[in-house]
């Protein structure tokens, strides 16, 4: 299972980021970002595998942002999950809430939360 993640937009120009998180090991999740490579924790791995494995794949589909939530200078992120199938869905969330359609599907908050969380941690470790 693998998430791949591309951040845009923001005040600045620049601070585009994108990363790929390898779940397919049970032992050894990795966030690769460039050269910036990341372990992720067991747990997270376990809760990003959980989430994914529950989620209703078509649910997860297409904007997932809260309409008319959406601020000028806010991030956008837009997510693609390929499956140990090879089947991928993609959709996108943003720095604002969830679509309420879709906000109450058990660990989406947490997939988005992490992503978020995640795209900072490499702005932050990238070399300058």
């Amino acid at each position: 299972m693998q998430i791949t993640f591309q951040r845009s937009g923001g005040l600045f120009p620049g601070l585009d980021v994108s990363g790929t998180v390898d779940l397919s090991d049970e032992n050894h999740a990795v966030l690769k970002s460039g050269n910036y490579t990341s372990a992720v924790s067991p747990n997270d791995a376990r809760t990003l595998r959980e989430t994914l494995a529950g989620a209703k794949t078509k649910q997860l589909s297409g904007d997932l942002r809260h309409p008319g939530r959406q601020g000028a200078d806010r991030y956008q992120y837009d997510v693609k999950v390929k499956t140990a199938s090879g089947a991928t869905q993609a959709f996108t969330i943003g720095d604002g809430d969830l679509d309420p359609a879709v906000a109450s599907l058990p660990g989406i908050k947490t997939l988005a939360d992490w992503i978020k969380s995640h795209a900072q941690e490499i702005v932050k470790n990238r070399p300058k």
